[in-house]
């Protein structure tokens, strides 16, 4: 594949979900996606705020048409608004500290 005559586009990461988009001008970068997964997080005591979804995808940054992705990220969003985005050590110690905190107040 390749646009406005530049160089092809390498393939995909085995994990992209395939939507990308291509950017109009092969010099700008884009990103590759995976399949998003959602869940729901509440705001702690106030029942009357409803649950909010949080998106969890992997994501890796093309710097241009041609180029190799860089190394994949764990991208965060709440309500579809982005949030950080997590190396996969990064993702890693944060899933060991809420598993440790889950356990001390015992809800695994």
């Amino acid at each position: 594949m390749t646009m406005n005559g530049g160089a092809p586009v390498q393939p995909c990461p085995p994990w992209c979900a395939g939507d990308d988009e291509l950017p109009g001008f092969p010099e700008d970068g884009f990103w590759h996606y995976g399949a998003p997964v959602t869940i729901n997080v509440t705001h702690g005591r106030s029942e009357a705020i409803a649950p909010e979804p949080l998106e969890i995808t992997v994501k890796a940054w093309v710097p241009h048409q041609g180029a190799r992705p860089e190394p994949a990220l764990i991208g965060l969003s709440l309500s579809r608004e982005e949030g950080p985005s997590l190396t996969p050590a990064e993702a890693r110690q944060l899933a060991g500290i809420l598993l440790r905190l889950s356990d001390q107040i015992g809800q695994a």
